[in-house]
């Protein structure tokens, strides 16, 4: 057994694997990794050269690293022939020696021959194997040794071990030294081949799934649909009147509640007339003194004393009509007719009223029209004419026509909301309804993107969000 025989087999390859490994990962480069880790088997081997390329992404080979060298051969003739021997393994996806043993299978050595007998020696031995990551052609390492040593079968396998550790190794470094546009273009080769290749079923899906979900996005960006605005709504009288006290009393007897349907003129309620009674009979009799003193004045012709009594007794007929007046005021009369709305009295019977206080709410009972209570952030999308549908909570089942007639400019806060209320009409037949029944109503605001009807809301905050803190 030789020199370099003995080396070899007394060698531990543990350990060797792990001094090529750590040599290989000393190193940033992808060029200087694989010149140390050549050098590192041409000492553990004991061979003259040992030369490492890779294949581009053009398919050729490109020559890496040399042992015992800082760069590739300068020598373009030398480097060509490394790689065509190289070539010659890797499409023949098999370790190829140089003399062929003779129980060895039939290969092609053409390039393996002329690299000998050109660059190594017409008696030299030479060891090509490929490299390889997860099963994919990477590479190839040239072996050379002189003449009168050549490699035996368990020295192979050793090296074609070694090439199964290295290749993953020289695979991972050159990954980390793509570019950015590099790095991009292998993942999507890498996303195609799962896409198109043998399995990866939940990344086929996960594409389904992706292409759908942007072909719909694409028909919602596109494809118009009809833009609603939303509020709730409560139906009003189109005529309301309001019954205030018209003096100061207290009320003593009710004779109507909400949801009652009254006529024009029936009493609804009345005040205490006590006092307002006596009011009256004081300047009833205010005035018949007067016209008593004013007669008597008139029969002594006392011109002084007759213009004081006539001034005193139109005083006295001008209260004694007011108080008339407000006698007949406390009796509350529905001014037409129509149901009431608001106002229920009937638990504070005796209790104290000021002039001016609302006693009750009338409606009329053949005319309604409908209040939406839209938000402020959809009130700019809203004109007068604008056609729209209601349902109400009390009969879900029947949509009442509307079109709007007014928008209030002034908005109010509801339930910590800031809504303008849109005065809107029934069009068409309606049921019988009563004010202050309450519903949904929707307003049609034009055709818009699918896509944008979605998302206005949010883009509409993201906005403001954006003014409030960075504009």
């Amino acid at each position: 057994m030789s020199l370099v025989e003995s080396s070899c087999a007394a060698a531990d390859p543990a350990a060797l694997a792990l001094r090529l490994q750590a040599a290989t990962l000393a190193h940033a480069r992808l060029a200087e990794a694989a010149a140390a880790a050549a050098t590192e088997l041409s000492v553990a081997l004991g061979c003259d050269r040992v030369a490492i390329g890779l294949r581009d992404e053009a398919d050729a080979t490109r020559l890496l690293g040399v042992s015992h060298q800082a760069q590739a051969p300068a020598e373009r003739a030398l480097a060509r022939a490394l790689a065509a021997a190289m070539d010659e393994a890797i499409d023949q996806a098999a370790t190829l020696v140089h003399p062929q043993p003779t129980d060895g299978p039939p290969a092609i050595h053409w390039a393996h021959e002329a690299l000998a007998r050109d660059h190594a020696g017409a008696h030299a031995a030479l060891c090509s194997v490929p490299l390889a990551d997860a099963g994919r052609p990477l590479g190839a390492i040239v072996f050379e040794r002189g003449a009168g040593r050549g490699f035996e079968p368990a020295e192979v396998a050793l090296c074609e071990h070694l090439a199964c550790l290295l290749g993953p190794l020289l695979e991972l470094k050159r990954r980390q030294q793509r570019s950015l546009p590099r790095h991009a273009l292998d993942e999507l080769r890498a996303l195609r081949d799962r896409l198109l290749g043998p399995g990866h079923a939940g990344t086929k899906l996960l594409a389904c799934a992706v292409a759908l979900a942007a072909s719909a996005a694409l028909v919602a960006a596109v494809v118009p649909a009809d833009h609603r605005i939303t509020g709730q709504a409560r139906i009003e009288g189109a005529v309301q009147r309001v019954l205030v006290a018209p003096v100061d009393g207290f009320i003593e007897q009710v004779h109507a509640r909400p949801g009652d349907v009254v006529a024009a003129g029936q009493v609804l309620a009345e005040l205490a007339r006590d006092e307002l009674d006596s009011e009256r009979r004081r300047w009833q009799s205010q005035a018949q003194q007067q016209g008593q003193a004013y007669a008597e004045a008139l029969a002594r012709h006392d011109r002084a004393q007759l213009v004081m009594a006539l001034s005193r007794a139109e005083e006295a007929r001008a209260q004694l009509d007011l108080a008339e007046q407000t006698l007949r005021r406390a009796r509350l009369e529905a001014p037409f007719a129509g149901v009431v709305i608001q106002g229920d009295l009937s638990a504070s019977l005796g209790a104290p009223v000021r002039r001016g206080d609302v006693l009750m709410t009338v409606a009329q009972g053949d005319g309604h029209r409908v209040i939406v209570e839209v938000d402020e952030r959809d009130i700019a999308g809203l004109r007068v004419g604008q056609p729209g549908r209601m349902v109400l909570a009390a009969s879900p089942a029947q949509p009442l026509a509307l079109r709007i007639r007014r928008i209030t400019p002034v908005a109010a806060v509801v339930q910590g909301r800031n809504v303008f209320e849109v005065e809107a009409a029934i069009e068409g037949a309606t049921p019988p309804l009563r004010p202050g029944l309450r519903g949904i109503a929707r307003i049609e605001a034009g055709r818009r993107p699918a896509l944008w009807i979605a998302s206005h809301r949010l883009v509409d905050w993201l906005r403001l969000q954006w003014w409030s803190w960075v504009a």
